[in-house]
Formats: C-alpha cells, sequence, structure tokens
C-alpha cells in the first residue's frame, strides 16, 4: 500500500481501528496499519483505542520487524521508552525514533524523513515470501538505508544516494520484485516533496526509474 494512503485514512480516526487493526498481522500491510494508527492516535480521544489495537498483536503470529515496530508504535504514543519484543517473546530495549541532529527543519523535512523510514519498513514487508511448506521467507531488510536515514535524517541521506553513481542493491531487489514504487527514488519524485530537491535531483530520480522500466503515476 502506498505512503500517501496513510494521512487519508487515518482522517477516518476511530472508525479506521478495526480494519487497520486487521492489516497488523497482514505482512504486506503491516507496516502501513502501524503509521497510520500511530497517525489516528495523535487525537488524544483515539489514543486509547489506538493503543488497545496495537496491544492485541500476537508476537508469535508476525515477524521480528513488525513486532518490535508495534513496540515501538505504542512506546511513542504512551511516551514511554519502548521495549520491543520480538517474535520469541524476548524483550529488549530500543531507542525511540527522533530527528537524528541539532539543526532545526522544517515540518515537511520531517515528512520526508518519516516517509524515508517507511520505506525502509514496507520495502522489508513487501519482499516477505510464504513458502510452500507454509513458513515465511524474510524479505528484504536494507539495514544500511536505515541506518543512512538515523544517521543523517532522511532529507540528507537521500541527497547522499542521488549524488552517487548507479543504484543500490535495495533499488535492484525492488526492481526484481516489481515495487520501483518503494523506492527511495520513487519517493523523491512525489510532488509535495519537489522543493526539497534540485530539479538536477528530481532528474537523476526519474532516469534511475525510467531505466528500470518504471514511470511514476504523478510522474
Amino acid at each position: 500500500m502506498r505512503i500517501q494512503f496513510r494521512d487519508p485514512i487515518a482522517a477516518h480516526g476511530a472508525s479506521a481501528i478495526p480494519q487497520l487493526r486487521r492489516w497488523l498481522v497482514d505482512p504486506r500491510l503491516s507496516a502501513f496499519a502501524v503509521r497510520t494508527l500511530e497517525k489516528i492516535a495523535a487525537d488524544p480521544s483515539n489514543r486509547r483505542t489506538v493503543l488497545e489495537a496495537l496491544g492485541s498483536l500476537d508476537p508469535r503470529g508476525v515477524s521480528e520487524w513488525t513486532s518490535r515496530d508495534v513496540a515501538d508504535a505504542s512506546a511513542r504514543i504512551t511516551g514511554k521508552a519502548p521495549r520491543s519484543v520480538g517474535a520469541g517473546g524476548h524483550a529488549g530495549r530500543e531507542p525511540v525514533e527522533q530527528w537524528p541532529g541539532s539543526r532545526v527543519v522544517s515540518p515537511l523535512e520531517l515528512r520526508f524523513h518519516d516517509a524515508m523510514l517507511d520505506v525502509f519498513r514496507l520495502a522489508g514487508e513487501a519482499t516477505r515470501r510464504t513458502r510452500s511448506d507454509g513458513t515465511i521467507e524474510r524479505g528484504y531488510w536494507a539495514s544500511y538505508f536505515l541506518r543512512g536515514v538515523r544517521n543523517h535524517g532522511g532529507l540528507d541521506y537521500a541527497h547522499q544516494l542521488l549524488r552517487k553513481q548507479g543504484t543500490t542493491d535495495g533499488f535492484q531487489r525492488l526492481k526484481e520484485e516489481g515495487r520501483l514504487d518503494l523506492t527511495m527514488e520513487a519517493l523523491v519524485l512525489r510532488p509535495e516533496y519537489t522543493s526539497l530537491f534540485s530539479d538536477e535531483e528530481r532528474r537523476v530520480a526519474a532516469h534511475r526509474l525510467a531505466e528500470a522500466g518504471y514511470q511514476p503515476p504523478h510522474g
């Protein structure tokens, strides 16, 4: 599911929570569901219902990342340091996701940073596969990408990647999966982020996608 659908769905508030709760166990939609529930919880009147929905998830039935993602989202909503629980039920402490740096940034840049984190999560979930024996094949979790976003901030890291020659391993994997819509390049070309990038950077992003045979719907 595309990242840009989050806000329109979140606008439905409490009425959207039951469906999002069901999506938490869907490997294709869990990351999106967590982000949307967290958005809904920004309204204090919905916070308790969202926390109940997140708390209802059985970690044994989902990936370790999904379990950690849910635990960290609950922690951000309550303002507590998260205790992420993996598939095996073992708890470990994880830092609350926050802006990596001291400089003041615009709300639009913070939105882009959040969207870059969503790219990592959605790409990982989208590349998971169920084997013929019913077991789950782990998706492609680009740890280098997550490190880059967390260390530099989503916008600065996108600038770095656009300056580099060629594409990343993650881009190639998403090309193989037919999910180039989940690349950093596709995110850069979304109309709402036009002001964050130069014409040359947007040209580079469009060229990479075109070379791979993908045309963004808004391009």
